[in-house]
């Protein structure tokens, strides 16, 4: 779970960045297209490992 905590505050600093870049109109349209679907595949994935994580929690009650 630490391991896990550590890459998203790790992804959260990236994304930072990205903004940072964003706002200083480094990006073309293609690369904002791709980030968002990035974004939204990270989503899904980490919803799967919220998903699994409440699961177990529950099966311990």
């Amino acid at each position: 779970m630490r391991e896990l905590i550590n890459e998203v505050n790790h992804i959260g600093t990236n994304i930072k960045q990205i903004v940072y870049n964003n706002n200083s109109g480094l990006y073309s349209e293609t690369d904002k297209e791709l980030l968002v679907a990035y974004m939204r595949k990270l989503n899904v994935e980490v919803n799967k490992v919220y998903e699994v994580i409440s699961e177990r929690k529950f099966e311990n009650m």
